[in-house]
């Protein structure tokens, strides 16, 4: 996330590059298998603790 920030920040032109349709069967894919990880017991809140850790990170490199 940190890594995404940054490469937001250089990157402020406006240009988004180019979506390829493989990108949206990556993402479809990448959706699938989430909900089929969610079905399993106790997985969304480690999902979701993961998740909120990262964000923690996020917010506290900011603020450096």
């Amino acid at each position: 996330m940190i890594h995404a920030r940054t490469f937001q920040r250089e990157h402020t032109d406006g240009a988004l590059p180019a979506w390829e349709e493989s990108d949206f069967l990556a993402s479809e894919a990448l959706m699938l298998e989430m909900k089929r990880v969610y079905q399993i017991e106790g997985a969304r809140e480690i999902i979701e603790q993961a998740q909120r850790e990262a964000l923690f990170r996020l917010d506290a490199f900011l603020k450096k």
